[in-house]
């Protein structure tokens, strides 16, 4: 990890960004099928585990990737298959209500089925 005295400076005296969450879009894009680890994040960036996961919360609040996680240990992150999907997670999340379309619950930025009245 690199020493706070070789990092860079913005122009307006504040310490420059050294991991930007575009980057971190950029991979999780170019990255197989569109779906990353938080280690394979790690390793193309050089950041911390915990860098890494806040910048992939960050791109999931803004509705940039989703995540799904297989195991308590694997968490992948992935692109959206559908930009309207991404919208209404956003929406839902700013708005903190659900939004339903359909037999489709979008809530808190998340998607899920509707429940079933039985």
């Amino acid at each position: 990890m690199s020493d706070q005295t070789e990092r860079e400076w913005t122009d307006d005296g504040k310490y420059a960004e050294m991991y930007p969450v575009e980057r971190v879009y950029e991979l999780v894009q170019q990255a197989p099928r569109q779906v990353a680890t938080t280690a394979d994040i790690v390793e193309a960036m050089g950041c911390t585990r915990a860098t890494a996961r806040r910048k992939l919360r960050d791109l999931a609040v803004e509705g940039k990737v989703e995540k799904r996680q297989p195991s308590d240990r694997l968490v992948l992150w992935y692109l959206p298959e559908d930009e309207t999907d991404t919208t209404l997670k956003r929406l839902s999340n700013e708005l903190g209500e659900a939004i339903t379309v359909g037999d489709t619950v979008y809530e808190d930025g998340d998607k899920h089925p509707a429940a079933t009245e039985s």
